[in-house]
């Protein structure tokens, strides 16, 4: 039986990553699942003491990342209710079902200055061989390093739920939408080293949502089944199907290094759809 590992922020993960713990529970070619967490970055400076810190090096990034901020409670506000509507379980965090029965590792985890990249200890990497995991499945936050990466059989696996040939980076399913491109592509990857470039096992392409909130729960509900299969594969053969061919990462990594990209997202496409759907309502009113 296929012994896998899923690290995972809390004991409480998203909707979709429960539904994979539970398909590896349920099948009967897989071990009881295992869990790895504790590492989740716990930074416990207040806003206030960031925000002036900040200000100190640079006034203007600082207006600007409150500036993001406000922006994305303004496009979440909007956006989060049509995406629950058309995904119910969006967003949505559960406590593990049968928790008592899985096996929890927890692990103290070492992040970098910049809070982005995660890396295990020496204490860690014993406990984890001491598992004698096949492979981990990535549900959690962090760039993976060291060598985590290295130290199950078959490797780390996860999702990026973007074309990593034209969007890496994030976050997923913004730049899509913003810049009017007809698909939207995942990838499930073995990791490696490289952000976003990792050993491709997988690819597939949705017809892109009208809205960015729409268009990541889209990624990553229907992406799911395909990570299902994947590791029925990886059961059944006791390997990892052949891996794409190397690819060369031209493109730069995308990033909301600024507010100005949200600005042109609220113009160019929310704006336009609240004004049309007002415009709709008024004319139906009208009618009736």
């Amino acid at each position: 039986m296929l012994k896998v590992g899923f690290l995972i922020d809390d004991l409480s993960p998203s909707h979709q990553v429960n539904e994979l713990i539970e398909f590896v529970e349920s099948n009967e070619v897989f071990d009881n699942p295992t869990l790895i967490t504790g590492y989740k970055n716990t930074n416990n400076d207040s806003v206030l003491k960031k925000v002036i810190g900040k200000f100190k090096q640079s006034p203007i990034k600082t207006f600007d990342s409150l500036l993001k901020v406000v922006l994305m409670k303004v496009i979440s506000r909007v956006e989060l209710k049509i995406a629950k509507k058309r995904f119910p379980e969006y967003r949505s965090n559960n406590q593990i079902e049968k928790l008592n029965e899985f096996k929890v590792i927890n692990v103290e985890g070492m992040w970098s200055k910049s809070g982005l990249f995660l890396e295990m200890t020496s204490d860690d990497l014993t406990l984890l061989e001491n598992c004698k995991l096949d492979c981990i499945i990535r549900c959690g936050s962090g760039i993976l390093r060291g060598e985590l990466l290295d130290i199950t059989k078959l490797g780390v696996i996860s999702f990026h739920h973007g074309d990593n040939r034209t969007n890496r980076g994030g976050p997923s399913g913004f730049w899509e939408v913003l810049n009017s491109e007809p698909s939207s592509g995942f990838v499930i990857q073995k990791l490696n080293e490289e952000l976003d470039g990792g050993e491709v096992l997988f690819r597939g392409n949705l017809m892109t949502s009208d809205l960015w909130f729409a268009n990541n729960a889209q990624l990553l509900v229907k992406s799911n089944p395909f990570m299902m299969e994947l590791l029925l594969s990886i059961a059944k053969y006791n390997k990892l199907p052949s891996p794409e061919g190397v690819r060369l990462h031209g493109n730069g990594l995308y990033k909301l290094d600024s507010s100005l990209s949200l600005i042109q997202y609220l113009l160019t496409v929310l704006l336009p759809k609240i004004f049309s759907s007002l415009i709709t309502k008024f004319v139906s009113l009208k009618t009736t």
